[in-house]
């Protein structure tokens, strides 16, 4: 539990009993002076870390912390420098508190989506990775395993890429790689196919011709073949699915869904054995699948929804929705277990133009955490979970010029849960090594 400093919160009469924290980091970083601000940082640029002190809180963060606290223990308005809007703030130095340690994995102009795959299959977490200004497909050997060193393997160069989603495709046990972008003519829908199973050689097949903006690979009409799903946004703005067939693929339209569909997954969100649509577009909706493989729209009522992610926020044993759009972070309840009756929770209302949203148990205490990334507030955020909806925030990466997505996995293969992260703006990919200190 993310709790330090909170013997001296617990004690104030004038502040109200919440907390501030955040974490520093390298501050932007452009391609072309990526070498040097890296220097300057301590900073490895293609494996390392900010060079910060590993020493835990500090007697001066602590002494500036109980100042704050003895401001407002006599019940009077905070007037301390480290107390702001009524709360006691405790912002420690880096080399004061660490949770997290940032990696620079590569930098990189456009970088847009990130998945971890074991590709190669040595045992250890690699990354799928696209970029859209540089335009190429690619995976990001994690070389020993700790996410210290990397090696970039191209798959295909000169195609703006949007989305590369691992999945055994084929059947065969390894993962093979779909992937797909945008703003080309034609828009190539393509299959790297894992020949030998090390990612040592790939086929490349056109499976489909459509501009899309996100994908997800699944067997989404029950008939035991592997089918595509995605949204497009400037061609024409639809959920599409490539149903498998023998011999091919068919193209079938599920939605007209409006205005620039960014997110689109498959799940069973009613329980009712089949996979249904979760899709976002500047607003949330999910697509019932029927009994005849017809698909019914429900509105989640998330105004300006960009991202989202089904999760059993409040484990209650049924699929609920994490979701971001404009500066929000919201968790979609499913009260009847069937999403019929549903209840918006607001988490956050602190991230200006927030794309991407991601659930996963970071400290380890058995519930929900949540990742997110916002592009105008350049933040990378994580926040606890400290049960009854209540949420702590910490910075994982500021100043990181439009911060696009993110994700958790175990780079470093240590047992617990890391970040993994894209900037398109004079950024690149970035992990945020977790330290066990949550």
């Amino acid at each position: 539990m993310f709790l330090l400093g909170a013997g001296g919160c617990a004690a104030l009469t004038g502040c109200a009993q919440s907390h501030v924290f955040s974490v520093a980091d390298a501050g932007p970083v452009e391609p072309a002076d990526a070498a040097l601000v890296a220097e300057d940082a301590g900073m490895d640029t293609g494996a390392g870390d900010l060079g910060l002190d590993d020493s835990g809180p500090g007697d001066a963060g602590q002494d500036a912390f109980d100042a704050c606290a003895a401001g407002c223990d006599d019940g009077d308005e905070c007037t301390d420098d480290l107390c702001e809007a009524g709360r006691c703030v405790f912002v420690p130095r880096a080399s004061e508190c660490e949770f997290f340690r940032t990696h620079v994995i590569r930098l990189v102009s456009g970088a847009h989506s990130v998945a971890a795959t074991d590709i190669d299959q040595d045992g250890d977490l690699d990354l799928a990775v696209t970029a859209h200004n540089s335009r190429f497909y690619a995976w990001e050997e994690n070389v020993e395993g700790t996410g210290l060193v990397w090696t970039q393997h191209v798959l295909l160069a000169g195609e703006a890429g949007r989305q590369l989603v691992p999945v055994d495709f084929d059947g065969d046990g390894d993962d093979d790689l779909i992937g797909g972008g945008g703003r080309d003519d034609p828009y190539p829908i393509r299959l790297f196919e894992n020949l030998h199973g090390d990612a040592s050689a790939f086929a490349t097949y056109q499976i489909g011709d459509r501009e899309l903006q996100d994908l997800d690979v699944g067997d989404l009409d029950g008939d035991g073949r592997l089918d595509v799903l995605a949204v497009s946004q400037w061609d024409q703005p639809e959920v599409f699915a490539l149903f498998g067939r023998d011999g091919g693929f068919e193209h079938r339209v599920l939605a007209d869904v409006g205005l620039h569909p960014q997110y689109v997954r498959m799940v069973d969100l009613d329980a009712d054995g089949r996979l249904d649509v979760l899709a976002a577009f500047f607003g949330l909706v999910w697509l019932e699948q029927g009994d005849d493989d017809d698909f019914t729209l429900h509105d989640l009522d998330v105004y300006s929804a960009t991202s989202a992610d089904p999760v059993d926020v409040d484990g209650d044993g049924d699929l609920d929705v994490l979701a971001v759009g404009d500066s929000r972070v919201v968790w979609v309840e499913n009260r009847d277990g069937r999403m019929g009756t549903t209840r918006v929770h607001q988490v956050a209302n602190d991230l200006d133009y927030a794309w991407s949203v991601h659930g996963a148990d970071m400290d380890g205490d058995g519930d929900v955490d949540i990742l997110a990334a916002s592009r105008w507030t350049d933040e990378f955020v994580l926040y606890l979970n400290q049960g009854r909806d209540r949420w702590d925030r910490l910075v994982l990466m500021g100043d990181t010029h439009d911060a696009f997505e993110i994700i958790a996995a175990d780079i470093d293969g240590d047992g617990d849960l890391d970040a993994v992260g894209t900037a398109t703006v004079g950024g690149g990919f970035y992990w945020w090594e977790n330290l066990g200190r949550l």
